[in-house]
């Protein structure tokens, strides 16, 4: 990803976190993760008309999406293993729109709308 061979914009929280060799395509945006870090992520995204992203995180990253209403679409696959220590999944003010089976597991489409 950092290598330089396609356009890749890094957001980050400092100038110092810049790295050395400057190459082309590799971009660095800060924001300021104390607050709105969604929204302002979303601006950095406007900035170079990008239309569509797929956030793929932790909890806390996904459920900051969420929270600030800034997605459309959410896919949720939930396996029929379970495990004794787990971290929480995010959680969805919306109603599952879709529940669509997959052999033992289950994929729930929820939607912003």
């Amino acid at each position: 990803i950092l290598d330089g061979s396609v356009k890749t914009i890094v957001i980050t929280k400092k100038e110092e976190e810049k790295r050395e060799k400057k190459k082309d395509n590799l971009l660095f945006e800060y924001i300021d993760f104390s607050n709105n870090i969604a929204k302002q992520i979303c601006e950095v995204l406007y900035k170079y008309k990008i239309q569509s992203v797929i956030i793929e995180g932790g909890t806390k990253t996904l459920q900051t999406f969420i929270d600030e209403s800034l997605w459309d679409e959410a896919r949720v696959f939930k396996a029929y293993k379970t495990f004794e220590k787990a971290i929480e999944a995010p959680k969805f003010k919306k109603f599952c729109k879709e529940i669509i089976p997959i052999k033992n597991d289950t994929l729930k489409i929820y939607k912003n709308a």
